[in-house]
């Protein structure tokens, strides 16, 4: 509970750098999307942290990765994207039609930032993790969890929140971008043990330039499709490295 607490906590410090940007320069912040996105964000870390909370099926507890919180957090997001007012599956990229012209950039992007990513962690990273477990999460859960939420209901809801007139590299986006991007970093790069907090800059900033290129990938397709697959080929790629 704690740790579910804190990470929604610590998300909180750019979304009021952003609020009071937006006061200082007298432009409107439309609070009920912005508290819909603050419920959602508590709700998803809650579900993502519930492994030792609530009962789970034995089998899974056996197993390294936290399989029974993704699944939770996946059925929260679909049901928060079901449920909540002003949003729809549509609407947070669930569709398969990408915007006209958008693929041969983003495709261009995606392998080289693959190879860039690969190079660096075989020269930096960990030792390879090709374990079948390992594999399998990194091919499908952490692209469908964190793109449905992160990409899909929350930036949603942050671009009702903040509005959008932002063209970044030839996607129409608004401020919601760089804070989904910002908390995509806090997110990998935030520890959280008990009631201590430790901040790994180096992989903030590693995954703050993914959630970037992820978001960017997102708002230029208009769909989630690609930056599910993107993020979930890369993960098995540096798996190997």
């Amino acid at each position: 509970m704690e740790k579910a607490i804190l990470t929604a906590a610590v998300l909180l410090i750019p979304t009021i750098v952003l609020v009071i940007g937006f006061k200082l320069a007298g432009k409107k912040v439309e609070w009920v999307p912005l508290l819909w996105a603050g419920f959602a964000c508590l709700v998803y870390f809650l579900l993502l942290r519930s492994k030792g909370a609530l009962p789970s099926p034995a089998f899974l507890d056996e197993l390294d990765r936290n399989w029974f919180g993704k699944t939770l957090s996946i059925a929260g997001t679909v049901a928060m994207l079901y449920f909540l007012p002003r949003v729809s599956f549509r609407d947070a990229g669930m569709v398969w039609k990408q915007n006209e012209g958008s693929l041969s950039p983003v495709i261009l992007t995606a392998v080289i930032v693959i190879a860039s990513m690969s190079i660096a962690s075989y020269t930096f990273g960990p030792s390879p993790n090709t374990s079948i477990e390992n594999l399998l999460w990194q091919a499908t859960m952490p692209g469908i969890d964190e793109e449905l939420f992160m990409r899909g209901l929350l930036l949603l809801l942050l671009h009702q929140a903040f509005g959008k007139g932002l063209n970044i590299f030839g996607a129409e986006t608004g401020w919601g971008f760089w804070l989904v991007t910002v908390t995509f970093g806090l997110l990998h790069g935030v520890t959280i043990d008990g009631w201590d907090i430790d901040v790994n800059f180096s992989v903030t900033i590693a995954t703050g330039f993914m959630g970037f290129i992820l978001t960017w990938m997102r708002e230029r397709t208009g769909s989630l499709v690609v930056p599910v697959l993107f993020h979930n080929v890369s993960n098995v790629a540096q798996a190997f490295v």
